[in-house]
């Protein structure tokens, strides 16, 4: 188990809420590829939140010490983070890079992350991942278009760019494909020194897949059937 202690006294409004979403959204979810939340005890001073201990590490560290994965290890661990987000968002939704692509988007009701990254995938053994960090997580209904900005510049949607509203699975079907990229290539789509910059590039959407990766990859990096 891991326990985080946050000192109620310093917890600004901001913080307060973010935490209570977290805590609200992972007290839902119940699944082999999602970091367990077992308790929160809370003191006088103290906010003792425990939960699941992935030793691996995060996956962004993996792919910085060790460069990219090869395909076949790489499928494995984004089928593991596609079942974390069926399970938060109760969806049919289905993708496999070997034979076909398959998607139906008949999402209801259900969590969504918001924050979907590297560093928010963890190894909670060599080749099973727990996705964690549920502090900008929102329960949002079918079609329900939200308003806030959240999660990391470098795997955020152009709709975010744009000050649009938008519906938060699709956030996060653009940073899996963000996150797929960078697990078979070990570099990020769109790069640029600053955010001003990577705004833009993000939204000309120009980038370039390199001739290694599969056409099946390719395809489901493109999000074409």
């Amino acid at each position: 188990m891991a326990i985080k202690i946050l000192d109620k006294t310093k917890l600004d409004e901001r913080t307060q809420r973010l935490l209570l979403r977290e805590i609200t959204s992972m007290e839902r979810l119940h699944h082999p590829n999602i970091i367990r939340l077992y308790e929160v005890i809370e003191t006088p001073n103290e906010i003792y939140i425990v939960t699941e201990y992935a030793s691996g590490g995060e996956l962004y560290t993996r792919i910085s010490k060790e460069g990219k994965f090869q395909e076949d290890e790489a499928k494995c661990i984004f089928a593991q983070l596609i079942a974390a987000v069926e399970h938060m968002v109760d969806i049919c939704f289905l993708f496999s890079f070997c034979l076909k692509i398959v998607d139906c988007f008949q999402h209801n009701k259900g969590i969504i992350h918001r924050d979907i990254k590297s560093e928010n995938v963890f190894f909670a053994k060599e080749r099973l991942i727990k996705l964690g960090d549920f502090g900008f997580s929102t329960y949002s209904e079918k079609n329900k278009t939200l308003t806030t900005f959240c999660g990391s510049p470098p795997y955020a949607a152009p709709e975010l760019f744009r000050d649009e509203n938008y519906i938060g699975i699709y956030v996060d079907f653009w940073a899996m494909g963000i996150l797929l990229y960078f697990m078979v290539t070990g570099l990020m789509p769109f790069r640029a020194e600053n955010v001003g910059k990577l705004k833009r590039s993000i939204l000309d959407g120009h980038y370039t897949i390199p001739a290694h990766v599969s056409d099946d990859c390719h395809k489901l990096i493109r999000k074409k059937s």
